[in-house]
């Protein structure tokens, strides 16, 4: 019987193990700061659009751009 690879199973040797029953990761602390300050930035640059501070909205945006990235690098893997 021929194995389908899904998102169910973990290859293993050959064998599939089925993985729902694995916990998921949680977030970790360094995470939610950087998701927090990423939300927080995201609101102050549409502060600073509507007041029209043009340049002020660029580094909030960058700022936020880099804390999104830098919360998706940090995530926990599950590592066989």
């Amino acid at each position: 019987m021929a194995m389908v690879a899904d998102a169910g199973y973990v290859g293993r040797g050959g064998r599939g193990v089925r993985s729902w029953g694995m916990q998921k990761p949680k977030l970790t602390p360094l995470q939610f700061r950087n998701l927090l300050t990423a939300a927080l930035m995201a609101a102050a640059f549409v502060w600073s659009l509507t007041m029209g501070v043009w340049w002020l909205s660029a580094i909030l945006g960058f700022g936020c751009a880099l804390s999104l990235a830098s919360a998706y690098l940090n995530r926990p893997r599950i590592t066989p």
